[in-house]
């Protein structure tokens, strides 16, 4: 789930590539979701990302963990 990566990221040390496939899809839905800073490397305009690289985490996905660790205290 991409959630469970994001929260995994907040121990990350940036940038940060990833190149199995699983974790490239999580990336690339937190960059659509704009969540994360980053980018895909593909081989070419149609293909899929055979890597992707997290930059940093937004303001939104920081803002997301935030609420989401709130939820989790009693």
């Amino acid at each position: 789930m991409p959630i469970d990566f994001l929260i995994s990221l907040q121990q990350a040390g940036f940038p940060l590539t990833v190149t199995e496939p699983e974790a490239v899809k999580k990336v690339e839905m937190l960059l659509l979701a704009q969540l994360v800073q980053g980018r895909l490397d593909k081989a070419g305009v149609y293909s899929e990302p055979y890597a992707a690289t997290v930059d940093e985490l937004t303001p939104a996905g920081l803002a997301l963990l935030r609420r989401l660790e709130a939820r989790t205290k009693p």
